[in-house]
Protein backbone atom coordinates (compact mmCIF):
# COMPACT_ATOMS: atom_id res chain seq x y z
CA UNK A 1 0.00 0.00 0.00
CA UNK A 2 2.82 2.41 0.89
CA UNK A 3 4.56 1.54 -2.37
CA UNK A 4 1.42 2.44 -4.33
CA UNK A 5 1.16 5.74 -2.50
CA UNK A 6 4.81 6.47 -3.20
CA UNK A 7 4.25 5.97 -6.91
CA UNK A 8 1.12 8.08 -6.77
CA UNK A 9 3.08 10.93 -5.22
CA UNK A 10 5.81 10.57 -7.84
CA UNK A 11 3.20 10.64 -10.61
CA UNK A 12 1.50 13.68 -9.08
CA UNK A 13 4.75 15.60 -8.67
CA UNK A 14 5.74 14.72 -12.24
CA UNK A 15 2.38 15.93 -13.51
CA UNK A 16 2.59 19.24 -11.63
CA UNK A 17 6.17 19.84 -12.78
CA UNK A 18 5.55 18.92 -16.42
CA UNK A 19 2.40 21.03 -16.77
CA UNK A 20 4.11 24.07 -15.27
CA UNK A 21 7.28 23.54 -17.23
CA UNK A 22 5.27 23.38 -20.45
CA UNK A 23 3.40 26.55 -19.50
CA UNK A 24 6.69 28.33 -18.67
CA UNK A 25 8.18 27.32 -22.03
CA UNK A 26 5.03 28.45 -23.86
CA UNK A 27 5.07 31.79 -22.00
CA UNK A 28 8.75 32.34 -22.81
CA UNK A 29 8.11 31.52 -26.47
CA UNK A 30 5.00 33.71 -26.66
CA UNK A 31 6.73 36.77 -25.21
CA UNK A 32 10.18 36.01 -26.66
CA UNK A 33 11.86 35.78 -23.28
CA UNK A 34 10.89 39.33 -22.27
CA UNK A 35 9.47 40.67 -19.03
CA UNK A 36 5.77 41.30 -19.59
CA UNK A 37 4.74 43.27 -16.52
CA UNK A 38 6.17 46.42 -14.98
CA UNK A 39 6.09 44.76 -11.58
CA UNK A 40 8.42 42.07 -12.92
CA UNK A 41 11.05 44.70 -13.78
CA UNK A 42 10.96 46.09 -10.24
CA UNK A 43 11.36 42.64 -8.68
CA UNK A 44 14.27 41.86 -11.01
CA UNK A 45 16.01 45.16 -10.25
CA UNK A 46 15.67 44.71 -6.49
CA UNK A 47 16.86 41.10 -6.72
CA UNK A 48 20.02 42.23 -8.52
CA UNK A 49 20.57 44.98 -5.95
CA UNK A 50 20.18 42.52 -3.09
CA UNK A 51 22.62 40.07 -4.66
CA UNK A 52 25.18 42.84 -5.17
CA UNK A 53 24.75 44.18 -1.64
CA UNK A 54 23.50 47.49 -3.01
CA UNK A 55 20.75 49.62 -1.37
CA UNK A 56 17.34 47.98 -1.59
CA UNK A 57 15.86 50.78 -3.70
CA UNK A 58 13.89 51.04 -6.95
CA UNK A 59 13.99 54.34 -8.79
CA UNK A 60 14.41 57.76 -7.22
CA UNK A 61 11.49 57.40 -4.81
CA UNK A 62 11.57 53.71 -3.95
CA UNK A 63 13.52 53.17 -0.71
CA UNK A 64 10.55 51.23 0.71
CA UNK A 65 8.96 50.38 -2.63
CA UNK A 66 8.62 46.59 -2.25
CA UNK A 67 8.62 44.12 0.59
CA UNK A 68 11.76 41.97 0.34
CA UNK A 69 10.34 38.43 0.20
CA UNK A 70 10.19 37.76 -3.53
CA UNK A 71 13.24 39.87 -4.54
CA UNK A 72 15.40 38.04 -1.98
CA UNK A 73 14.23 34.73 -3.41
CA UNK A 74 15.13 35.88 -6.94
CA UNK A 75 18.47 37.13 -5.63
CA UNK A 76 19.51 33.49 -5.22
CA UNK A 77 19.49 33.20 -9.02
CA UNK A 78 21.94 36.10 -9.31
CA UNK A 79 24.21 34.57 -6.68
CA UNK A 80 24.24 31.24 -8.54
CA UNK A 81 24.15 32.31 -12.21
CA UNK A 82 25.94 35.65 -12.13
CA UNK A 83 24.85 39.21 -12.78
CA UNK A 84 22.39 38.46 -15.60
CA UNK A 85 20.61 35.14 -15.14
CA UNK A 86 18.06 34.27 -17.82
CA UNK A 87 14.46 35.11 -17.06
CA UNK A 88 13.61 31.48 -17.71
CA UNK A 89 15.58 30.57 -14.57
CA UNK A 90 13.07 32.57 -12.54
CA UNK A 91 10.25 30.72 -14.27
CA UNK A 92 11.89 27.40 -13.38
CA UNK A 93 11.99 28.59 -9.77
CA UNK A 94 8.28 29.34 -10.07
CA UNK A 95 7.69 25.83 -11.46
CA UNK A 96 9.33 24.28 -8.39
CA UNK A 97 7.50 26.56 -5.97
CA UNK A 98 4.20 25.89 -7.73
CA UNK A 99 4.71 22.15 -7.29
CA UNK A 100 5.26 22.74 -3.58
CA UNK A 101 1.92 24.56 -3.56
CA UNK A 102 0.26 21.52 -5.16
CA UNK A 103 1.63 19.23 -2.45
CA UNK A 104 0.51 21.69 0.22
CA UNK A 105 -3.00 21.73 -1.26
CA UNK A 106 -3.07 17.94 -1.10
CA UNK A 107 -1.96 17.99 2.52
CA UNK A 108 -4.58 20.61 3.35
CA UNK A 109 -7.31 18.52 1.73
CA UNK A 110 -6.21 15.47 3.70
CA UNK A 111 -6.26 17.39 6.99
CA UNK A 112 -9.77 18.68 6.38
CA UNK A 113 -11.47 15.81 4.57
CA UNK A 114 -9.29 12.70 4.47
CA UNK A 115 -7.04 10.87 1.99
CA UNK A 116 -9.36 10.74 -1.03
CA UNK A 117 -10.17 14.45 -0.87
CA UNK A 118 -6.46 15.21 -0.42
CA UNK A 119 -5.59 13.34 -3.61
CA UNK A 120 -8.39 15.10 -5.49
CA UNK A 121 -7.25 18.52 -4.25
CA UNK A 122 -3.65 17.87 -5.25
CA UNK A 123 -4.60 16.58 -8.71
CA UNK A 124 -6.88 19.54 -9.47
CA UNK A 125 -4.29 22.02 -8.20
CA UNK A 126 -1.66 20.33 -10.40
CA UNK A 127 -3.58 21.05 -13.61
CA UNK A 128 -5.87 23.98 -12.79
CA UNK A 129 -5.19 26.90 -15.19
CA UNK A 130 -5.04 29.60 -12.51
CA UNK A 131 -2.78 27.54 -10.26
CA UNK A 132 -0.47 26.83 -13.18
CA UNK A 133 -0.51 30.45 -14.32
CA UNK A 134 0.51 31.65 -10.86
CA UNK A 135 3.85 29.85 -11.30
CA UNK A 136 4.88 31.22 -14.68
CA UNK A 137 5.20 35.05 -14.77
CA UNK A 138 7.94 36.72 -12.74
CA UNK A 139 5.49 38.08 -10.19
CA UNK A 140 5.11 37.69 -6.44
CA UNK A 141 2.29 35.14 -6.92
CA UNK A 142 4.94 32.56 -7.82
CA UNK A 143 6.16 32.61 -4.22
CA UNK A 144 3.06 33.88 -2.45
CA UNK A 145 0.65 31.15 -3.53
CA UNK A 146 2.78 28.23 -2.23
CA UNK A 147 3.57 29.92 1.09
CA UNK A 148 -0.09 30.90 1.45
CA UNK A 149 -1.28 27.31 0.99
CA UNK A 150 1.41 26.14 3.43
CA UNK A 151 0.08 28.70 5.92
CA UNK A 152 -3.47 27.41 5.48
CA UNK A 153 -2.26 23.83 5.95
CA UNK A 154 -0.44 24.80 9.16
CA UNK A 155 -3.53 26.62 10.38
CA UNK A 156 -5.68 23.56 9.61
CA UNK A 157 -3.25 21.34 11.54
CA UNK A 158 -3.35 23.80 14.45
CA UNK A 159 -7.14 23.67 14.57
CA UNK A 160 -7.16 19.88 14.28
CA UNK A 161 -4.54 19.26 16.98
CA UNK A 162 -5.41 22.21 19.20
CA UNK A 163 -5.67 19.98 22.29
CA UNK A 164 -2.37 18.16 21.79
CA UNK A 165 1.23 19.22 22.59
CA UNK A 166 1.89 19.49 18.83
CA UNK A 167 -0.42 22.53 18.76
CA UNK A 168 2.42 24.80 19.89
CA UNK A 169 4.59 23.72 16.96
CA UNK A 170 1.75 24.28 14.52
CA UNK A 171 1.06 27.70 16.07
CA UNK A 172 4.67 28.72 15.43
CA UNK A 173 4.51 27.38 11.86
CA UNK A 174 1.22 29.20 11.23
CA UNK A 175 2.64 32.51 12.45
CA UNK A 176 5.93 32.10 10.58
CA UNK A 177 4.27 31.32 7.26
CA UNK A 178 1.84 34.22 7.75
CA UNK A 179 4.75 36.59 8.34
CA UNK A 180 6.64 35.31 5.29
CA UNK A 181 3.47 35.74 3.22
CA UNK A 182 3.34 39.43 4.21
CA UNK A 183 6.99 39.87 3.23
CA UNK A 184 6.11 38.49 -0.20
CA UNK A 185 2.80 40.29 -0.68
CA UNK A 186 1.81 43.14 1.68
CA UNK A 187 -1.91 42.55 1.12
CA UNK A 188 -1.67 39.65 3.60
CA UNK A 189 -0.85 42.03 6.48
CA UNK A 190 -4.38 42.19 7.90
CA UNK A 191 -5.18 38.51 7.40
CA UNK A 192 -4.26 37.33 10.92
CA UNK A 193 -6.14 40.15 12.69
CA UNK A 194 -9.11 39.45 10.41
CA UNK A 195 -9.02 35.68 11.03
CA UNK A 196 -8.45 35.99 14.78
CA UNK A 197 -11.31 38.48 15.10
CA UNK A 198 -13.55 36.12 13.15
CA UNK A 199 -12.65 33.22 15.46
CA UNK A 200 -13.23 35.33 18.56
CA UNK A 201 -16.76 36.17 17.40
CA UNK A 202 -17.72 32.91 15.71
CA UNK A 203 -16.03 30.14 17.70
CA UNK A 204 -14.08 31.16 20.79
CA UNK A 205 -13.37 27.55 21.71
CA UNK A 206 -11.65 26.71 18.41
CA UNK A 207 -8.25 27.94 19.60
CA UNK A 208 -7.08 29.15 22.98
CA UNK A 209 -5.94 32.73 23.43
CA UNK A 210 -2.44 31.48 24.20
CA UNK A 211 -2.18 29.63 20.89
CA UNK A 212 -3.46 32.68 19.03
CA UNK A 213 -0.89 34.80 20.86
CA UNK A 214 1.87 32.44 19.69
CA UNK A 215 0.61 32.68 16.10
CA UNK A 216 0.54 36.48 16.18
CA UNK A 217 3.80 36.77 18.10
CA UNK A 218 5.68 34.54 15.67
CA UNK A 219 4.40 36.57 12.72
CA UNK A 220 5.64 39.75 14.42
CA UNK A 221 9.07 38.19 15.00
CA UNK A 222 9.31 37.35 11.28
CA UNK A 223 8.26 40.85 10.24
CA UNK A 224 10.32 42.72 12.83
CA UNK A 225 13.60 42.89 10.83
CA UNK A 226 11.75 44.57 7.95
CA UNK A 227 10.06 47.02 10.31
CA UNK A 228 13.37 47.87 11.96
CA UNK A 229 15.01 48.33 8.58
CA UNK A 230 12.24 50.69 7.47
CA UNK A 231 12.54 52.67 10.69
CA UNK A 232 16.29 52.99 10.27
CA UNK A 233 15.79 54.28 6.71
CA UNK A 234 12.78 56.56 7.18
CA UNK A 235 12.57 57.29 10.90
CA UNK A 236 9.00 55.94 10.91
CA UNK A 237 7.39 52.57 11.52
CA UNK A 238 6.25 51.42 8.08
CA UNK A 239 4.52 48.05 8.30
CA UNK A 240 4.76 47.14 4.62
CA UNK A 241 5.82 49.75 2.03
CA UNK A 242 5.31 53.36 1.03
CA UNK A 243 3.17 52.13 -1.87
CA UNK A 244 0.03 51.85 0.26
CA UNK A 245 -0.95 55.41 -0.63
CA UNK A 246 -0.42 55.06 -4.39
CA UNK A 247 -2.10 51.63 -4.40
CA UNK A 248 -5.10 52.95 -2.46
CA UNK A 249 -5.42 55.97 -4.73
CA UNK A 250 -5.10 53.69 -7.76
CA UNK A 251 -8.28 51.97 -6.58
CA UNK A 252 -10.13 55.01 -5.20
CA UNK A 253 -10.01 58.15 -7.33
CA UNK A 254 -12.40 60.00 -9.68
CA UNK A 255 -10.97 58.24 -12.76
CA UNK A 256 -10.66 54.74 -11.32
CA UNK A 257 -12.31 51.89 -13.21
CA UNK A 258 -11.20 48.93 -11.08
CA UNK A 259 -8.05 48.20 -13.08
CA UNK A 260 -4.60 49.51 -12.27
CA UNK A 261 -3.56 52.77 -13.94
CA UNK A 262 -0.62 54.55 -12.32
CA UNK A 263 -0.46 57.44 -14.80
CA UNK A 264 -1.17 59.81 -11.92
CA UNK A 265 2.24 59.18 -10.36
CA UNK A 266 4.03 61.86 -12.39
CA UNK A 267 1.69 64.58 -11.15
CA UNK A 268 1.80 63.07 -7.64
CA UNK A 269 5.58 63.50 -7.59
CA UNK A 270 5.29 67.13 -8.70
CA UNK A 271 2.61 67.88 -6.11
CA UNK A 272 4.73 66.31 -3.38
CA UNK A 273 7.74 68.39 -4.39
CA UNK A 274 5.70 71.60 -4.35
CA UNK A 275 4.30 70.73 -0.92
CA UNK A 276 7.78 70.08 0.47
CA UNK A 277 9.35 73.21 -0.97
CA UNK A 278 13.02 73.23 0.01
CA UNK A 279 12.77 69.64 1.24
CA UNK A 280 11.98 68.45 -2.29
CA UNK A 281 15.65 67.64 -2.89
CA UNK A 282 15.37 64.75 -0.42
CA UNK A 283 14.08 61.77 -2.42
CA UNK A 284 13.02 59.93 0.74
CA UNK A 285 10.97 62.91 1.89
CA UNK A 286 9.28 63.00 -1.53
CA UNK A 287 8.54 59.27 -1.33
CA UNK A 288 6.98 59.64 2.11
CA UNK A 289 4.97 62.69 1.05
CA UNK A 290 3.60 60.89 -2.03
CA UNK A 291 2.41 58.05 0.20
CA UNK A 292 0.80 60.43 2.71
CA UNK A 293 -0.91 62.69 0.18
CA UNK A 294 -2.30 59.92 -2.03
CA UNK A 295 -3.57 57.96 0.97
CA UNK A 296 -5.30 61.08 2.25
CA UNK A 297 -6.80 61.94 -1.13
CA UNK A 298 -8.11 58.40 -1.66
CA UNK A 299 -9.83 58.33 1.74
CA UNK A 300 -11.26 61.82 1.18
CA UNK A 301 -12.67 60.87 -2.24
CA UNK A 302 -14.28 57.70 -0.88
CA UNK A 303 -15.79 59.59 2.08
CA UNK A 304 -17.19 62.42 -0.05
CA UNK A 305 -18.42 60.21 -2.92
CA UNK A 306 -19.92 57.15 -1.20
CA UNK A 307 -22.20 56.31 -4.13
CA UNK A 308 -19.34 56.30 -6.63
CA UNK A 309 -17.18 54.35 -4.19
CA UNK A 310 -19.84 51.62 -3.80
CA UNK A 311 -20.49 51.40 -7.54
CA UNK A 312 -16.75 51.07 -8.13
CA UNK A 313 -16.59 48.36 -5.44
CA UNK A 314 -19.21 46.36 -7.37
CA UNK A 315 -17.12 46.72 -10.54
CA UNK A 316 -14.07 45.44 -8.67
CA UNK A 317 -16.10 42.55 -7.26
CA UNK A 318 -17.08 41.56 -10.79
CA UNK A 319 -13.48 41.83 -11.98
CA UNK A 320 -12.21 39.74 -9.07
CA UNK A 321 -14.66 36.88 -9.69
CA UNK A 322 -14.67 37.06 -13.48
CA UNK A 323 -14.43 33.58 -15.04
CA UNK A 324 -12.24 34.97 -17.82
CA UNK A 325 -9.20 37.29 -17.77
CA UNK A 326 -9.91 40.99 -17.40
CA UNK A 327 -7.16 42.16 -19.72
CA UNK A 328 -8.01 42.06 -23.42
CA UNK A 329 -4.53 40.83 -24.37
CA UNK A 330 -5.07 37.66 -22.30
CA UNK A 331 -8.79 37.28 -22.96
CA UNK A 332 -8.26 35.31 -26.16
CA UNK A 333 -9.15 31.80 -27.27
CA UNK A 334 -8.26 29.24 -25.97
CA UNK A 335 -7.02 31.00 -22.79
CA UNK A 336 -10.46 32.38 -21.93
CA UNK A 337 -12.08 28.98 -22.49
CA UNK A 338 -9.57 27.19 -20.25
CA UNK A 339 -9.88 29.85 -17.55
CA UNK A 340 -13.69 29.77 -17.58
CA UNK A 341 -13.79 25.97 -17.49
CA UNK A 342 -11.29 25.83 -14.63
CA UNK A 343 -13.21 28.47 -12.70
CA UNK A 344 -16.57 26.70 -13.00
CA UNK A 345 -15.15 23.24 -12.30
CA UNK A 346 -13.92 24.49 -8.92
CA UNK A 347 -16.40 27.15 -7.82
CA UNK A 348 -19.58 25.17 -8.54
CA UNK A 349 -18.62 22.05 -6.49
CA UNK A 350 -17.22 24.23 -3.70
CA UNK A 351 -20.48 26.16 -3.57
CA UNK A 352 -22.50 22.92 -3.65
CA UNK A 353 -20.63 21.62 -0.61
CA UNK A 354 -21.19 24.91 1.18
CA UNK A 355 -24.92 25.10 0.38
CA UNK A 356 -25.57 21.48 1.36
CA UNK A 357 -24.10 22.20 4.77
CA UNK A 358 -21.40 19.54 4.51
CA UNK A 359 -18.59 22.01 5.22
CA UNK A 360 -17.32 21.84 8.83
CA UNK A 361 -16.27 24.93 10.72
CA UNK A 362 -12.56 24.35 10.22
CA UNK A 363 -13.03 24.11 6.45
CA UNK A 364 -15.11 27.31 6.44
CA UNK A 365 -12.30 29.06 8.25
CA UNK A 366 -9.51 27.68 6.06
CA UNK A 367 -11.14 27.62 2.60
CA UNK A 368 -13.79 30.33 2.55
CA UNK A 369 -12.59 33.01 4.95
CA UNK A 370 -9.51 33.85 2.82
CA UNK A 371 -11.84 34.22 -0.17
CA UNK A 372 -13.89 36.74 1.80
CA UNK A 373 -10.75 38.55 3.00
CA UNK A 374 -9.18 39.02 -0.42
CA UNK A 375 -12.55 39.89 -1.99
CA UNK A 376 -13.17 42.69 0.53
CA UNK A 377 -9.60 43.91 0.17
CA UNK A 378 -9.78 44.18 -3.61
CA UNK A 379 -13.16 45.88 -3.53
CA UNK A 380 -11.13 48.78 -2.09
CA UNK A 381 -7.82 48.44 -3.93
CA UNK A 382 -7.54 47.59 -7.63
CA UNK A 383 -8.99 44.26 -8.67
CA UNK A 384 -8.15 41.57 -11.18
CA UNK A 385 -8.27 37.82 -11.72
CA UNK A 386 -4.57 37.88 -10.87
CA UNK A 387 -5.32 38.73 -7.25
CA UNK A 388 -7.72 35.79 -7.01
CA UNK A 389 -5.07 33.16 -7.64
CA UNK A 390 -4.26 32.45 -3.95
CA UNK A 391 -7.99 32.10 -3.24
CA UNK A 392 -8.40 29.35 -5.84
CA UNK A 393 -6.21 26.93 -3.90
CA UNK A 394 -8.55 27.13 -0.92
CA UNK A 395 -11.62 26.74 -3.13
CA UNK A 396 -10.07 23.69 -4.79
CA UNK A 397 -9.72 22.14 -1.35
CA UNK A 398 -13.33 23.13 -0.57
CA UNK A 399 -14.45 21.37 -3.75
CA UNK A 400 -12.30 18.27 -3.12
CA UNK A 401 -14.83 16.34 -0.98
CA UNK A 402 -17.47 16.82 -3.68
CA UNK A 403 -15.01 15.45 -6.26
CA UNK A 404 -14.14 12.52 -3.98
CA UNK A 405 -17.79 11.74 -3.27
CA UNK A 406 -18.69 11.91 -6.97
CA UNK A 407 -15.86 9.53 -7.86
CA UNK A 408 -16.89 7.11 -5.10
CA UNK A 409 -20.53 7.22 -6.25
CA UNK A 410 -19.52 6.42 -9.82
CA UNK A 411 -17.34 3.56 -8.62
CA UNK A 412 -20.17 2.17 -6.49
CA UNK A 413 -22.57 2.27 -9.41
CA UNK A 414 -20.04 0.54 -11.62
CA UNK A 415 -19.49 -2.18 -9.00
CA UNK A 416 -23.25 -2.66 -8.64
CA UNK A 417 -23.64 -2.90 -12.41
CA UNK A 418 -20.82 -5.41 -12.71
CA UNK A 419 -22.27 -7.43 -9.83
CA UNK A 420 -25.75 -7.47 -11.37
CA UNK A 421 -24.32 -8.53 -14.74
CA UNK A 422 -22.36 -11.34 -13.07
CA UNK A 423 -25.47 -12.51 -11.20
CA UNK A 424 -27.50 -12.49 -14.41
CA UNK A 425 -24.86 -14.59 -16.15
CA UNK A 426 -24.84 -17.12 -13.29
CA UNK A 427 -28.64 -17.43 -13.40
CA UNK A 428 -28.55 -17.85 -17.15
CA UNK A 429 -25.97 -20.65 -16.85
CA UNK A 430 -28.10 -22.50 -14.30
CA UNK A 431 -31.26 -22.60 -16.45
CA UNK A 432 -32.19 -26.20 -17.36
CA UNK A 433 -32.06 -27.16 -20.98
CA UNK A 434 -29.60 -24.48 -21.88
CA UNK A 435 -27.37 -25.82 -24.67
CA UNK A 436 -23.68 -25.82 -23.88
CA UNK A 437 -21.56 -23.10 -25.31
CA UNK A 438 -19.75 -24.05 -28.51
Amino acid sequence: MRTNRRWLWIALISLALSVRLGAAAAWDWRFQGRLVFGDSASYWHLARAAARGEPFQYGDYGRVFRTPGYPLLLALLFLVAGDSPPFFAARLLGVILGTVGVLAAGRLGKLLWGDHAGWCAAFVAAVHPECVLSSVPILSEAAFCPIWVLHLACLAALMRFAQSPAAWTWAVCSGATAGIAVLIRPSALLWLPFAISFLAIWDRKALSSRLLAVVGGTAIVVLLPWWVRNYSVTGRWIWTTTQVGPSLYDGCNPNADGASNMDFMESAVENAKRALGEGATDSLAVEMEIDRRLRQEAVHWAATHPGSFLRLAVVKLRRFWSPIPNEASFNTFPINLAMAAGFLVVVVPAAVGLVLGETPRAALMICWLPAAYFTFLHMIFVSSVRYRQPVMFGLIVAAAPVFAKTIETLRSRRRERDLSETSANVVEERKPGTPPSP
